[in-house]
């Protein structure tokens, strides 16, 4: 069957439909419906329109909404803040063609939200190599840093995105560069998660195997508290100092000792089964 009311009557219909639930389902009720008043749909709810396709990457919707949304009878600024959140939530979920969209529309790649959280942190976290590589090139600073201090490097290297890590150190980013809130640098963050690849390429880029943090620890004492035997090895065998105190006045095979006494199943995250002694016999 076949619903082809006049216009008018159709956009009558609209005006005293006030949900976006409601007028969304109308315009599904036929295609000819659809067509007929689908502007007015994003002229009206085009904000969560443009916010839901940043975070699906739907870049039709993006562009109906940027075109039917009355963004002139909005706050002056209203445009500029949906396009900067769509963009993070953009770069957040690896949807490149949207973020060129945005770029375009004029949000800046060194946009930063109030949590202190840029496109490129998000995308480095996440490594999307693409992203990443296209907002340093749109002028996103390389060592910019989030709420907590970390900057892209850190974020890449906590997550394991060895090609990202290469990225950034390639287009600037300060290797030996201190997190203060968690008082680490990427090569401390690498080696406490395990990643070892990520720890050797750090070091072959010329990362401060015993660069010391505020408490006097280094990478090596990172991998000893996360349980990184293979991590701990590498650094080692890369000549990493064993006898360095910290600032309690203990070399990290005497920390190693003394976290041996204690039950880690129970007081970390290390796997059943899995004990500070097979790390450092006993």
């Amino acid at each position: 069957m076949h619903l082809e009311l006049p216009l008018k009557l159709l956009l009558l219909i609209v005006e005293y439909l006030d949900s976006k639930e409601d007028l969304n389902s109308f315009t599904r009720v036929s295609k000819y419906i659809r067509n007929k008043t689908n502007n007015i749909l994003y002229k009206k709810h085009g904000e969560l329109a443009l916010l839901w396709a940043g975070e699906k990457g739907i870049v039709e919707t993006a562009q109906l909404a940027l075109r039917y949304y009355n963004f002139e009878e909005a706050d002056a600024n209203r445009k500029k803040e949906l396009c900067e959140r769509a963009l993070l939530l953009a770069c957040d979920g690896g949807h490149i063609d949207l973020i060129k969209i945005l770029l375009k529309e004029g949000v800046l790649a060194t946009y930063k939200n109030y949590e202190g959280m840029s496109g490129l942190s998000l995308a480095a976290g996440k490594g999307h190599n693409d992203i990443v590589e296209m907002l340093v090139e749109a002028g996103a600073e390389p060592n910019c840093e989030d709420r907590e201090d970390k900057s892209p490097l850190m974020l890449a290297a906590i997550g394991g995105h060895h090609h990202t890590v290469n990225i950034l150190l390639d287009s600037g980013a300060a290797i030996d560069s201190l997190c203060y809130h968690e008082s680490a640098t990427a090569l401390m963050f690498a080696a406490y998660h395990g990643h070892e690849n990520i720890v050797n390429i750090l070091l072959d880029r010329g990362a401060n195997i015993d660069k010391t943090n505020i408490f006097g620890n280094t990478a090596l004492w990172h991998a000893i508290w996360g349980c990184q035997k293979g991590v701990f090895q590498t650094l080692v065998q890369r000549g990493a100092n064993t006898s360095l105190r910290d600032t309690a006045g203990k070399t990290y095979l005497e920390r190693a000792e003394f976290y041996r006494g204690i039950d880690w199943e129970e007081k970390t995250n290390v796997p059943s089964g899995y004990r500070r002694e097979d790390i450092f016999g006993k």
